[in-house]
């Protein structure tokens, strides 16, 4: 597949995945994800991550809140559980994806595409969906 046809596919505009995601209340990053993920894997013929992580990750983002509308105390290090939890989901997912676009970028395009741990880690599916965009921008080394 053609870079540009790649980031067609895949990419969004950043700013777009960030509003969506704040209207939805980050249901749409769920729907980012698996979007990506069954056309990735086609790609890869391997799975880059385990669909099940997606769905303990969409359990621990929604458990907290509806422990929250009981207002008891006990279940508050239940729902810090969940939200850590939840955190470390996502970017287990971000984490395969991005290491797995820099190995793609690199084989199939010879893109040197380095992917920021710090951001990685802070940004999560967005810095992915960063990562996607810039593969049309970068200029493919020659070897």
């Amino acid at each position: 597949m053609h870079r540009h046809l790649f980031v067609k596919e895949f990419g969004e505009p950043t700013l777009q995945v960030i509003v969506l995601g704040f209207l939805t209340f980050g249901v749409y990053y769920f729907i980012w994800i698996a979007e990506r993920r069954k056309k990735l894997n086609e790609i890869a013929n391997k799975e880059i991550f385990d669909k099940n992580f997606l769905i303990y990750a969409a359990i621990c983002s929604g458990l907290p809140g509806i422990f929250a509308s009981l207002h008891i105390r006990l279940i508050m290090p239940a729902i810090l559980i969940l939200q850590i939890a939840y955190s470390a989901f996502m970017i287990a997912i971000s984490w395969q994806m991005g290491k797995w676009l820099e190995e793609y970028a690199n084989t199939q395009w010879g893109i040197e595409l380095r992917v920021n741990t710090f951001l990685l880690l802070f940004f999560n599916i967005l810095y992915v969906n960063y990562l996607i965009n810039k593969i049309a921008d970068m200029e493919i080394k020659e070897i």
